[in-house]
């Protein structure tokens, strides 16, 4: 658990920046642990919970979701299975 804030913590970082993140800043690494973060809220998803939970999840996923568009890691998606 402390992995994945420490990891949240890095992204709220990097989108904030004064500077947008292009698609050519964002590395494996930082792929993977985006990749992560969005299975990690899929399987809280999965378990269940109450509805504000649920939708605060989903809201989640889905900003990591964009993160992944927006820095193309789809070029790693070899690297990435």
């Amino acid at each position: 658990m402390t992995r994945y804030i420490a990891i949240s913590i890095t992204l709220v970082l990097l989108s904030t920046g004064a500077d947008s993140v292009s698609a050519d800043d964002l590395g494996l690494d930082v792929c993977r642990n985006i990749q992560g973060q969005i299975e990690y809220y899929d399987k809280l998803r999965k378990k269940g919970g109450n509805a504000q939970q649920m939708e605060s999840w989903k809201q989640t996923r889905e900003r990591y979701k964009e993160q992944f568009r927006e820095g193309n890691c789809k070029r790693w998606k070899k690297e990435l299975r």
